[in-house]
């Protein structure tokens, strides 16, 4: 994720260089999605819980990623079957605790029908 791309044209570069059905996703069968501040809905205090990504094999980059729970809500509030299996597969194996999950829901300002979505697929 992008913190400073007013225009997301570094997300763009990140989706048309390595993002989906590109030759890096080709050639290594994983791939990366550019995403900046806009592209999904988030809790309250998601900046503050950042994960950097950083270490022999990313160089003089770093990766900013997003904390699990975070991660979840927004993917909840997506509501795409591909990232609700997604999160039920953190819960089933125990990786992420769902009262968390709900109370980091409940953080997010406005969105009520997507909040109402998610919490709903979480049985709250």
């Amino acid at each position: 994720m992008f913190i400073d791309d007013p225009d997301a044209s570094l997300a763009d570069l990140v989706d048309g260089s390595i993002g989906e059905l590109s030759l890096f996703h080709d050639t290594f069968g994983v791939y990366a999605q550019g995403v900046d501040e806009t592209t999904a809905i988030l809790p309250s205090g998601w900046k503050d819980r950042l994960v950097t990504l950083c270490n022999e094999n990313t160089g003089a980059g770093e990766g900013l990623c997003l904390e699990p729970y975070d991660l979840c809500a927004s993917k909840l509030c997506a509501f795409r079957e591909k990232d609700l299996q997604y999160v039920d597969s953190l819960l089933v194996s125990e990786l992420i605790n769902k009262d968390i999950l709900i109370a980091r829901i409940a953080t997010i300002v406005g969105h009520d029908d997507e909040k109402r979505l998610a919490l709903s697929h979480l049985g709250a």
